[in-house]
């Protein structure tokens, strides 16, 4: 069967992007597979940063370039992206048909109307719209001589969303699988994430966390809770943040240096795949609190959609505390393999708790490690295959 795989984002390393890449893989196995990509990728790139093989799998590059290279902030920035996205699937739609199946990794280009006989859209989580956001945001004098000239415009450029139109929907977790019913009224087929087998850690005295730099992971909150501490008393243990960090997200990086100044703090950016799996095996305890102090009702962006990350640290022995909310639920039976707290002083009780009786943490460290095999990449694959075949499309 020929399958081609799109996501825009492949030269951005992140938890979607592997998704797709382990997707890519799994398929590429028994299928001729190729992945699409918006701007140039070395296969050595991906392979590298999520140890994967992809030998057998193709590339090739869009022509498309975005029709406003440089959009401007404010309501006009969305009616543009509008424009450059109708125009990278004009490209992309025609293409589709030359094969067999085509899946369509991420959800902001459900503009693209699939053509090929079969087809599948991951939706990690449905796109946010942020029209009404911004213009509720607004003065009176600036809706009618900014703003409405927009909503006029607006109406002449309608999105299409070809959702509706893909023989299966895919998401990462039964919280996403709500939110894909509540908000785009579709059902979905929840195929959890891959996390490949890994040497066990716990080789040294740290708590870990690793996540984009970003307010949405509340890394100053966890600085806030280590300090709070070793004040207390906690001696011998280190906080290591490992991270990726562009350009937008240097305003937040400088908070967090200030924040660990004079804390036994570790800051580790952008580091590759050998990079971060030594920094797993250095570390016991792993810290996710995404979703701290969010009105999950209100705000389900800013949840943790699921938390691969956790699952990485599990993988290799850590015992995972999260925060109780998102798809974090999913990851941990709280008590038994790690543990899912509802604020800073939950967090800080349950890792003292642990930094403090190595017996107990070495008894939920083996049970973390046999609960991730529940994400092994033969249980993803099965998963995969599964969801497709159960929507027909393969």
């Amino acid at each position: 069967m020929k399958i081609l795989l799109y996501d825009w984002a492949l030269d951005f390393l992140g938890g979607g992007q592997k998704y797709c890449c382990d997707m890519a893989s799994a398929l590429g196995k028994e299928n001729d597979v190729t992945l699409l990509c918006r701007k140039p990728v070395e296969r050595s790139f991906l392979e590298g940063a999520y140890g994967l093989d992809l030998g057998r799998v193709n590339f090739i590059n869009l022509k498309f370039r975005p029709r406003f290279q440089s959009v401007p902030l404010g309501l006009y920035n969305i009616l543009l992206q509008q424009r450059n996205l109708a125009a990278e699937a004009a490209e992309i739609s025609p293409l589709t048909a030359k094969y067999d199946l085509f899946i369509n990794c991420e959800s902001t280009r459900a503009m693209i109307e699939p053509l090929s006989p079969k087809s599948a859209l991951v939706c990690h989580f449905p796109p946010r719209g942020d029209l009404r956001r911004e213009w509720e945001a607004y003065g009176p004098v600036l809706k009618y001589t900014y703003a409405l000239p927009y909503r006029a415009l607006a109406g002449l450029f309608t999105p299409e969303n070809h959702a509706a139109r893909y023989n299966a929907v895919l998401t990462c977790s039964e919280f996403a699988r709500g939110w894909i019913k509540e908000l785009w009224g579709l059902p979905a087929e929840v195929v959890y994430p891959a996390v490949q087998a890994a040497p066990v850690g716990g080789a040294g005295k740290a708590i870990l966390t690793v996540s984009r730099i970003t307010p949405k992971k509340k890394i100053l909150e966890m600085l806030e809770v280590f300090g709070g501490l070793v004040e207390r008393g906690l001696e011998g243990w280190t906080f290591i943040i490992a991270g990726s960090v562009g350009a937008e997200g240097s305003v937040y990086l400088d908070e967090i240096r200030k924040k660990a100044a004079g804390l036994p703090v570790r800051l580790e950016l952008n580091p590759g795949f050998a990079e971060l799996s030594a920094l797993y095996g250095s570390s016991k305890i792993y810290w996710h609190m995404a979703g701290l102090d969010v009105d999950a009702k209100a705000e389900p962006y800013e949840m943790e959609h699921f938390g691969i990350t956790p699952v990485e640290a599990m993988a290799r022995g850590l015992v995972p505390v999260l925060f109780n909310g998102g798809g974090l639920k999913e990851i941990v039976e709280n008590g038994v393999n790690g543990f899912l707290v509802n604020g800073r002083e939950e967090l800080a009780a349950r890792t003292a708790e642990l930094c403090g009786s190595p017996e107990r943490l070495g008894v939920l460290a083996g049970n973390a490690l046999a609960r991730s095999a529940f994400f092994s990449p033969a249980a993803f694959k099965a998963g995969l295959y599964a969801a497709l075949g159960r929507a027909g499309a393969v």
